[in-house]
C-alpha cells in the first residue's frame, strides 16, 4: 500500500493507538509511543510525522524530540503497524526524522534486545549500541537468603532512608546520575532539567523501602525504591564513582532494600542499572541464575 507522510493532526490519536497491539511491551506503549503527539517548540522541541494510507488509516509514525536532560541528542521513536512492517516504512520514517532535525545531533533509541524487528531496522540504519540496561525482575521474598548473605563493610551503617529529607535524596540521586551517564550519553546536560527530574524522583521514592549506607554523616550508596507508574523500580549505586568497597556497599544497601520490600509484601520489583555500572553490575552477577531479565539496548543513529 502506498503511504504518505504528513504532520500530526488532531484526530490522529486513535490511529496512533493502533500502533500498539497485544504483543507490544508495556514499556513501548507507556514510555516510547506515548511521545507521539502534537508538535512542540522551545526547550521541549518535538515533531511527530504520521504515515497514512489512501484511506487515511495510520500505517506508522515517527517522533523526534530534543532530549530534556541530554541536550546533545534527540530521542527517536518509530512505530509501524504489524501489517506494514518489513516493507521499508521504518527506514523511510527514520529518514524523515533526519530531515526534521534542526541540528545534526545523534538520535537516541531504546529497544529490547529480544526485539528482532527493531534490531533489524537499527542495524540497517548503521546504529551503534552505546549501553545495555539490565532490567532485572526481582521477587524480594525469593531473595531473602541472598540478602541475608550480604555483609556490611566495617565502619558503615546501613539503614532505611526514613527521615532523610527529600532534598538530600534528590542530591544523592543527581550525583549518582551524573557520573553513571558520563562517557556514553551526548553532552551537554541541562542541569535545570536534571534538577526537576531529581525532585520528581525523590518525591516518588518510598524512603521506608529504600536504603542507604553511611560513614558518619556521609551518604555513600543508596538503593532507591521508586514508584514508576504503578510498579517499583530499584535504583542502586554509589553516590560517587570512586568509592572504596563500592560493590560491597551496593550489595549491602540492595540487600536491605530487598528485605524491606519483602516485609512489605511487594511481589516484584525492577532493578534498574547498566552493564557499565562498576559496582552494581558485579553485584547482579551474584544473584541466583534464574532471575529473569529483559535487557534494553540504548543506541544512537547519526
Amino acid at each position: 500500500m502506498t503511504v504518505a507522510v504528513r504532520p500530526y493532526r488532531d484526530g490522529d490519536r486513535s490511529g496512533l493507538l493502533a500502533l500498539v497491539d497485544a504483543s507490544t511491551p508495556p514499556f513501548y506503549a507507556t514510555v516510547l509511543h506515548a511521545l507521539h503527539g502534537p508538535d512542540e517548540d522551545g526547550h521541549r522541541w518535538k515533531r511527530t510525522r504520521v504515515a497514512v494510507g489512501p484511506d487515511g488509516s495510520v500505517a506508522g509514525a515517527v517522533t523526534l524530540a530534543h532530549h530534556s536532560v541530554h541536550r546533545g541528542q534527540y530521542a527517536l521513536v518509530v512505530g509501524v503497524r504489524a501489517e506494514h512492517r518489513r516493507q521499508g516504512l521504518g527506514r523511510a520514517l527514520v529518514d524523515e526524522a533526519r530531515r526534521m532535525r534542526p541540528r545534526p545531533l545523534p538520535m537516541a533509541v531504546r529497544f529490547y534486545a529480544e526485539d528482532t524487528a527493531t534490531a533489524a531496522l537499527f542495524r540497517a540504519e548503521h546504529g551503534q549500541v552505546v549501553q545495555t540496561a539490565l532490567n532485572l525482575r526481582l521477587v524480594p521474598a525469593e531473595l531473602r537468603s541472598w540478602a541475608d548473605g550480604r555483609s556490611v563493610p566495617a565502619g558503615t551503617t546501613v539503614r532505611s532512608l526514613a527521615g532523610v529529607q527529600l532534598d538530600e535524596v534528590a542530591r544523592a540521586w543527581t550525583e549518582m546520575y551524573l557520573w553513571i551517564h558520563e562517557g556514553w550519553t551526548e553532552p551537554p546536560i541541562s542541569m535545570p532539567a536534571l534538577g526537576r527530574y531529581a525532585e520528581i524522583t525523590a518525591r516518588d521514592t518510598d524512603r521506608e523501602l529504600s536504603a542507604g549506607a553511611w560513614v558518619d554523616s556521609r551518604l555513600l550508596a543508596v538503593a532507591l525504591a521508586v514508584d514508576t507508574g504503578g510498579e517499583i523500580t530499584l535504583v542502586s549505586e554509589t553516590v560517587r564513582r570512586d568509592e572504596p568497597d563500592g560493590a560491597a556497599l551496593v550489595a549491602a544497601v540492595l540487600a536491605e532494600g530487598l528485605r524491606r520490600l519483602a516485609d512489605r509484601g511487594v511481589c516484584e520489583v525492577i532493578l534498574d542499572g547498566h552493564l557499565s555500572d562498576p559496582h552494581l553490575h558485579p553485584v547482579t552477577t551474584t544473584l541466583p541464575p534464574d532471575v529473569p531479565s529483559a535487557p534494553v539496548l540504548v543506541g544512537r543513529i547519526d
